[in-house]
């Protein structure tokens, strides 16, 4: 079935950040960029960079974390498996939609009017499982490896 984002997901703009030494990850639109002791997003979503260089740019938490104001929240609901949102976000190239040229920029407006064919859930739920297991290994692999080299 065809969905728009908004459809399928609550999208809201991350906030300005107090950085700490630990705590929960703070995602700008580069990734983790560091910690906060507080959260404002919840585990299992989806975080889109939303201003730069790295407009588009999308990470998965499966953890309470921290959006900064850099970056936009999305939060799937249950007719989508978050994991098979994620890759779905990813594999569209969402910087494509960036408005600006000066300072390339996705909002939510973009988000929201996004248009996305999924499948059954029972579909999600196989290929988010698979790709996911894939990723951890080589996210371990990759950890092993700079062990290695260290």
């Amino acid at each position: 079935m065809k969905y728009y984002l908004k459809d399928i997901a609550k999208i809201k703009n991350g906030k300005k950040a107090i950085l700490e030494d630990v705590g929960v990850k703070v995602y700008g639109s580069n990734g983790v960029i560091g910690f906060s002791k507080d959260s404002n997003a919840p585990r299992n979503s989806i975080i889109i960079g939303r201003v730069g260089a790295n407009t588009g740019s999308v990470f998965f938490s499966d953890e309470e974390h921290w959006v900064t104001d850099n970056a936009i929240s999305v939060v799937p609901n249950n007719k989508i498996n978050p994991i098979y949102l994620f890759y779905l976000l990813k594999q569209k190239k969402l910087n494509r939609l960036a408005e600006g040229s000066a300072q390339p920029l996705v909002n939510q407006k973009i988000l929201n009017s996004f248009l996305i064919d999924i499948p059954s859930l029972e579909i999600q739920n196989k290929l988010a499982d698979k790709l996911y297991k894939i990723d951890k290994k080589l996210e371990l692999n990759n950890k092993i490896n700079t062990n290695l080299t260290a």
